[in-house]
C-alpha cells in the first residue's frame, strides 16, 4: 500500500504543495455510465450511483430511507460494495438523500447503512489458508539437520546403509503434523466476496461462485431483487467505478493550472491553482477544492480508518479536527467526538464521504459535469460557482457528507447486520 498522506491538516498552501507524484490510499468513485444490464442491476457486488437498493440480507422495512425531517421516503444516492480484506463478511453500504428544500441543513436527511452479511463460503477458504500458513510457519521453525565432518563420498569406509527413499516421508513431512482439512463443498447460493488470488484453490474457489451467482441471477428476477423497493423513488442507475487518487507535483501543477466550467467534457484538466492567503481566504475549502481539482469527477472519497476531507471551516471542522493543544498550527483528524456504535459499543472511523459532483450526477444519468469554474478566479468567486451548481439540478445543498462507521465492523448475531452509521454534513452556506 502506498504511504498515507494527510495525518495532520495545515492552514498553510506549503504543506500541501509539497506533495510531488503521490498516489495516496483514498479510492475515488467515479461516474462510468448507465447501468442497462439486468444481471448488473440486481447484483449487490455492483456499486452505482441511484437506482435502487440491492440487498445482502433480507429487505428492509422502508422506514430506514425515510428522512428524518419530512418522513418522506428518500432516493438512493450510492451503494457501495466494500469487504474489508481477510473478512468473512460481506459488506455493503446504502446512503440516502432528501432532496426537499426544506429539510437542507437538518440532520437526517441524509442517511448510510452499513449491510453485512457471514460469507460461509468464504470464511472456510480463510480458515484453509490459515492452516497453510501455519504449516508453512512449522516447517520454517524446523532446525537444519547437523552438519559433520567433510569426507570422501567415494570412499568405501565411509559408506552406510541406505534405506528406501521412499521411507522419508515422516522424517520429512513429520508425523506429528496436523494434517490440512479436506475441501468442503459449497452450496451454490453462497455469493462470494474472494479477494485472495495468491491460494492454490482461489481459481477453483472462484469458478465455483461465479457458477453459484449465475444460477442464482437467473432465478431471480429484478422485481424478486428489489422487493417493494421497486416503487420507492430513485434516480437514474449509473456505474461506479474506482480509481485511486493521484496527486500531481508541484511543477506539474504550475504547468497545467487549467480547470473545467462543465460546458467542456467535465474533467479537470490540470493540477493546482495557486491562492494568495489573505484574512479573507477559507484556507479549507481552497484545500478542498485543489484537492478535487485532481479529478473533477469524483463523487465518492473511500478510505476506511483514513481521514475525511473537509470542505470548509464550519462546526463540524472544528469538531473532526480540533486546535493542537500545543499551539502548533496543525490540526490532527481526531474521531473521539463522535459517538460510540449503539451496538457494540466500539469507536467510529471514517469510510468515506460524498462529493459535490454526485449531485450533478444525480440530476441526469449521462451528466460528468463539474463543480469548478474554468479560469483562475478568487476564492470568494469560486464559492459561489460551487453552490449555484450545487442547486443546479437538485435541491440538495451540502457540500459533503462524511459517514463515520464502526471500528470493529460489527455483527451481533454473527450472521448478518443491518445497522446505521453515523453522517456528518458540512452544508452551502
Amino acid at each position: 500500500m502506498p504511504a498515507r498522506v494527510e495525518d495532520e491538516w495545515s492552514d498553510s498552501d506549503e504543506e500541501y504543495d509539497s506533495f510531488g507524484d503521490i498516489e495516496t490510499n483514498v479510492q475515488l468513485g467515479i461516474p462510468d455510465g448507465s447501468i442497462t444490464v439486468e444481471d448488473d442491476l440486481k447484483d449487490p457486488r455492483v456499486s452505482r450511483i441511484g437506482g435502487h437498493p440491492v440487498f445482502l440480507v433480507s429487505s428492509p422495512d422502508i422506514s430506514v430511507s425515510q428522512c428524518k425531517n419530512c418522513s418522506n421516503p428518500m432516493q438512493l444516492v450510492s451503494q457501495i460494495w466494500c469487504p474489508i480484506e481477510d473478512s468473512p463478511l460481506d459488506r455493503a453500504m446504502y446512503i440516502w438523500a432528501c432532496a426537499n428544500g426544506k429539510c437542507q441543513k437538518k440532520d437526517g436527511s441524509v442517511r448510510a447503512w452499513r449491510c453485512v452479511r457471514f460469507n460461509k463460503k468464504y470464511a472456510e477458504k480463510l480458515n484453509r489458508k490459515a492452516v497453510r500458513k501455519r504449516e508453512q510457519e512449522k516447517k520454517a521453525e524446523k532446525p537444519a539437520p547437523p552438519t559433520g565432518p567433510k569426507s570422501n563420498p567415494f570412499s568405501l569406509e565411509n559408506s552406510v546403509a541406505v534405506d528406501s527413499p521412499f521411507s522419508l516421508g515422516s522424517e520429512i513431512f513429520g508425523a506429528e503434523e496436523e494434517p490440512i482439512p479436506p475441501e468442503p463443498e459449497f452450496e451454490d447460493d453462497d455469493v462470494g466476496s474472494d479477494t485472495d488470488g495468491g491460494s492454490e484453490d482461489s481459481k477453483d474457489t472462484t469458478d465455483e461462485e461465479a457458477e453459484g451467482l449465475v444460477e442464482a441471477l437467473a432465478k431471480t428476477t429484478l422485481n424478486d431483487a428489489y422487493g417493494v423497493w421497486k416503487d420507492m423513488p430513485s434516480y437514474p442507475p449509473v456505474y461506479m467505478s474506482t480509481v485511486s487518487e493521484y496527486l500531481p507535483s508541484k511543477s506539474k501543477a504550475k504547468a497545467n493550472v487549467k480547470v473545467d466550467d462543465g460546458l467542456g467534457d467535465g474533467k479537470a484538466k490540470g493540477g493546482f491553482e495557486v491562492y494568495e492567503n489573505s484574512m479573507n481566504v477559507d484556507e479549507v475549502f481552497s484545500r478542498f477544492t485543489k484537492r478535487v481539482e485532481c479529478e473533477g469527477e469524483q463523487c465518492i472519497r473511500y478510505e476506511l480508518g483514513g481521514n475525511p476531507l473537509p470542505y470548509q471551516t464550519d462546526a463540524v471542522f472544528q469538531r473532526l479536527f480540533p486546535n493542537s493543544q500545543s499551539g502548533v498550527a496543525k490540526r490532527i483528524f481526531s474521531s473521539s467526538s463522535l459517538p460510540e456504535c449503539s451496538r457494540c459499543g466500539s469507536d467510529r472511523v471514517f469510510e468515506c464521504q460524498l462529493m459535490p459532483n454526485l449531485i450533478n450526477v444525480l440530476g441526469s444519468a449521462s451528466a460528468k459535469g463539474s463543480t469548478q469554474p474554468s479560469k483562475a478566479i478568487s476564492n470568494e468567486e469560486r464559492r459561489k460557482a460551487v453552490q449555484k451548481e450545487l442547486k443546479e439540478r437538485s435541491g440538495m445543498e451540502w457540500g459533503t457528507a462524511m459517514i463515520f462507521s464502526c471500528a470493529t465492523d460489527c455483527c451481533p448475531d454473527g450472521k448478518e447486520c443491518f445497522a446505521e452509521e453515523e453522517v456528518l454534513i458540512q452544508w452551502e452556506t
